[in-house]
């Protein structure tokens, strides 16, 4: 069974990371795409080597999924345990700036412009500690992404 999970953990995190990308979801695709967040979050819970940055990233998956769904309740829940994870783990800042952008677009979810400003702006305070160029451009231009929704209403 270690493989199964070892195999569907990745497999469904990429495919659901195939339909987080894609701005044209059908209703389905987004059903889809809230289930396979939960089936790798599930999957990787299950392995023994499921560490706490996976479980950061697990988490920060399902919230970003459930925040394109528009479960903006969900999608702070789980933000917040993503936060977590890399708080308790002393995780590098690239994971909790991700936290934090997530807590940010729950927020923006929820339409609390003030909280997701807030968050965006906690977030950039990690990015500035992030060492990896390329990690950073990633978080960067995810921040940045989500500053231009919440500017544009």
């Amino acid at each position: 069974m270690t493989d199964a999970h070892r195999d569907f953990s990745a497999r469904c995190f990429s495919a659901c990371w195939e339909l987080i990308e894609r701005s044209d979801r059908t209703d389905s695709e987004v059903e889809d795409m809230r289930l396979l967040a939960y089936a790798s979050l599930w999957h990787w819970k299950q392995r023994d080597d499921c560490t706490d940055e996976n479980l950061c990233v697990g988490y920060w998956q399902v919230s970003r999924v459930e925040a394109l769904a528009g479960y903006g309740a969900v999608a702070r829940d789980f933000a917040l345990k993503s936060l977590a994870a890399a708080h308790s783990a002393a995780l590098a800042p690239f994971f909790r700036g991700y936290a934090l952008e997530a807590l940010a677009r729950s927020a923006a979810a929820l339409g609390d412009r003030v909280v997701a400003s807030e968050q965006i702006e906690a977030a950039r305070a990690e990015l500035s500690r992030v060492e990896d160029p390329e990690a950073a451009d990633m978080l960067r231009a995810d921040l940045d992404q989500l500053a231009c929704r919440l500017e544009a209403g």
